[in-house]
């Protein structure tokens, strides 16, 4: 006869923090977390044990709430290295570029693969594929290899943000810069 372990194995924690938070407008959940998962790794089926610690802020945010949770990130990596960096984006920002760049789900598909990987030669190649017009491509290309200290990086994010979606975004950074 053959013997069967059933095994119960976490996932992220975030997943669960969401499922046991009520949505109730007006209302705040913030939650501290430290609890073992279980993943498999990138060359092995085998589940490895990692402990992940982290904070949920979840509900009706603000723009201080955004910025509490950045500082709380900030604070915490300086504990473990004065070598850290905390890397901001957003997604408005992103998303109002892409939507003047991609004539379709495919391509948006493709270009956000490109995006993810910092591939800015791969990306320029898609929008040349698709017929982009030169002046978009290199507002996107520059997008996605744009990094720096915030406040040396907001000057060319005021070149790039030129619809009304992207420059409500570049507000919200600057609002945070500022908090």
């Amino acid at each position: 006869s053959q013997s069967h372990e059933l095994m119960a194995l976490r996932p992220d924690v975030t997943l669960s923090v969401i499922k046991q938070s009520e949505d109730i407008e007006g209302v705040k959940h913030r939650v501290y977390y430290d609890e073992f998962i279980y993943r498999t790794g990138r060359h092995s089926k085998r589940f490895k044990e990692m402990k992940q610690t982290g904070i949920e802020c979840i509900g009706d945010l603000d723009l201080y709430d955004i910025s509490e949770v950045l500082t709380l990130a900030a604070d915490s990596l300086a504990e473990i290295s004065p070598d850290y960096v905390v890397s901001i984006s957003h997604l408005g920002i992103l998303d109002s570029l892409l939507g003047e760049v991609c004539r379709d789900e495919e391509m948006r598909r493709r270009a956000l693969t490109y995006i993810k990987a910092k591939n800015t030669h791969d990306l320029e190649r898609l929008c040349h594929k698709n017929s982009v017009p030169e002046e978009k491509t290199n507002k996107i290309t520059k997008l996605v290899s744009l990094y720096g200290e915030i406040g040396s990086v907001i000057p060319t994010l005021e070149e790039l943000c030129t619809s009304d979606e992207s420059r409500d975004g570049l507000d919200e950074i600057k609002t945070i810069y500022k908090i």
